[in-house]
């Protein structure tokens, strides 16, 4: 192994370097935002061909199974952001695994044919150390019991799961996608007590100090998890019945919203190829939803919790057809929950009414998150009015529908969901014990977590003033989510994102002839906090 500061004599006597640079700061507080920064800050139009960037550390943090440390993945996904070739960087370490690591990030984010250059030493005394991967429980029952099919087919342990898929709905039976080798290295992983990649998002908001999926759904299911781990093969083979189905078979939407892309909505998705050209997402066609829905229909008779989304589940013809089936079966006592914006409750000759008559055990989760332009400018197609007279339909109709307000907390309401959760309160548009809202975090540009310091502080106050007022009504679920929210919004700063935030924000509001401060009035200085 080389000698960390004959390394740098030798590197000194063939290129201009510039450095080296301590980058191990990364693993405190707020050190992607310092990396971020520093990239930025070295970014030029062109480089010298001598020049090189000379950075070091000694070992990464390894958070995630069979995965890239924290720092070499965050460090490519940066260096490809601002657009810095990886001709000019040299990474130095003590980590044995970084040089692959190295090759792996670049497949995932770059396109410069070779990897940044790493050179392993020893004697280097870097500042600061990894946080360490904790020893804690990683177990998830959703691999066991759930099924996932997104509006692309693929499918993933949940809706929260990111990496590449575990299979695709039409590449076999449902059998055959559950024992899938993706599917069966989750399960082995969470079993060793290790945190699979595919479940990061989880694992992260716990890191926060925020209540997770994976906590909700553990505690929901939890009489299933002994009974699960027992009957587990040894290579994380179940043979056990799916129980629970998130069905996302389609992205038809009516609506904008700006927290969403054309993976989840069909307007988006037309938005997005006039704007860009194309859309960065490929949805099932009407011919493989055909397929998707033969090979989900055998199994429905062991479903018992059904979870339709999309798209607007109330347009998507497919879901009418799991509810024909489900009738034919006879299985009325099922649990069927809609997350719906509400526009309508008719698609083409069915009424979602008269098929909710038939069921004992229905949760209509309206996606609305503010009453005003607010509402009109994140969820482009709302109509107050109209949400308001559907709801009125679905109560004298279906009483026995349990109906929410779920809204989704991210920087277009991060001021405004507050006063709107009041209004619905005090209006008595529904009882807060049926309010809840979860937050935002992909993409991450549009996250709470981009909003600079000064933000943060005034909604934190706010937020804060919102939970007393809200110990009058007992609603510890909804106290805890601001808690959970609170934390999250001051858990990292990831305001170097502002200008990502603007560039997607600034184009969407040329193209639909919209503007950004006149709705939000309250970050007419936003802009300026841009590094």
């Amino acid at each position: 192994m080389n000698n960390f500061n004959s390394v740098i004599e030798k590197l000194n006597e063939t290129f201009d370097v510039d450095g080296p640079i301590d980058i191990s700061p990364f693993f405190h507080k707020d050190g992607k935002k310092w990396l971020y920064d520093l990239l930025k800050n070295k970014h030029r139009e062109t480089f010298e061909s001598n020049y090189r960037m000379v950075m070091y550390f000694n070992d990464d943090e390894y958070f995630y199974s069979n995965y890239p440390g924290t720092l070499i993945d965050t460090l490519q996904k940066y260096v490809s952001e601002i657009d810095i070739s990886h001709n000019f960087i040299v990474v130095i370490s003590s980590d044995d695994k970084v040089k692959t690591d190295l090759e792996t990030v670049r497949k995932m984010y770059s396109t410069d044919e070779l990897p940044i250059t790493h050179i392993k030493c020893y004697d280097i005394d870097a500042e600061y150390s990894p946080h360490g991967n904790e020893s804690v429980d990683t177990f998830c029952i959703k691999p066991w019991i759930h099924l996932y099919v997104g509006t692309d087919g693929n499918v993933f342990p949940c809706c929260q799961s990111e990496n590449t898929p575990v299979a695709n709905i039409n590449d076999g039976t449902i059998d055959e996608i559950k024992n899938s080798s993706k599917f069966k290295l989750i399960r082995t992983q969470m079993l060793s007590n290790e945190k699979p990649i595919d479940c990061s998002v989880c694992y992260e908001m716990e890191r926060s100090n925020c209540s997770s999926l994976r906590n909700r759904t553990n505690k929901r299911y939890e009489h299933l998890i002994a009974s699960a781990i027992e009957n587990t093969l040894d290579d994380g083979g179940i043979v056990t019945p799916i129980l629970t189905a998130d069905i996302r078979l389609s992205n038809v939407c009516n609506f904008k919203c700006r927290m969403c892309t054309g993976y989840a909505s069909s307007s988006i998705h037309k938005e997005e190829e006039k704007i860009y050209g194309a859309s960065r997402y490929n949805v099932l066609t009407v011919v493989e939803r055909n397929e998707a829905l033969g090979n989900i229909l055998p199994n429905i008779h062991t479903i018992e919790d059904f979870y339709f989304a999309g798209g607007e589940p109330f347009l998507i013809k497919e879901y009418y057809m799991i509810l024909d089936k489900l009738i034919e079966l006879k299985k009325f006592d099922v649990s069927l929950s809609y997350s719906s914006n509400l526009s309508t409750l008719i698609y083409k000759n069915k009424s979602i009414t008269e098929y909710w008559k038939k069921f004992s055990n229905v949760t209509l989760k309206v996606s609305v998150d503010d009453s005003g332009d607010g509402a009109t400018y994140s969820r482009h197609g709302t109509i107050w009015n109209n949400v308001m007279n559907n709801l009125s339909v679905v109560r004298a109709e279906c009483p026995h529908v349990d109906i929410e307000i779920s809204s989704t907390y991210n920087i277009y309401n991060a001021f405004n969901l507050i006063t709107f959760q009041k209004e619905l309160i005090l209006q008595e548009v529904v009882s807060p014990k049926y309010i809840s809202f979860n937050v935002l975090h992909v993409p991450e540009y549009t996250a709470i977590q981009i909003l600079p310091n000064h933000f943060k502080i005034t909604i934190s106050e706010l937020i804060s003033q919102h939970m007393n007022f809200l110990n009058d009504y007992n609603v510890p679920h909804l106290i805890k989510s601001w808690e959970d929210a609170m934390a999250y919004l001051n858990a990292v700063d990831n305001s170097f994102m502002l200008s990502k935030f603007f560039k997607y924000n600034d184009t969407l509001d040329k193209y639909r002839k919209e503007n950004f401060t006149d709705v939000y009035p309250e970050y007419k200085q936003l802009r300026t906090y841009i590094s």
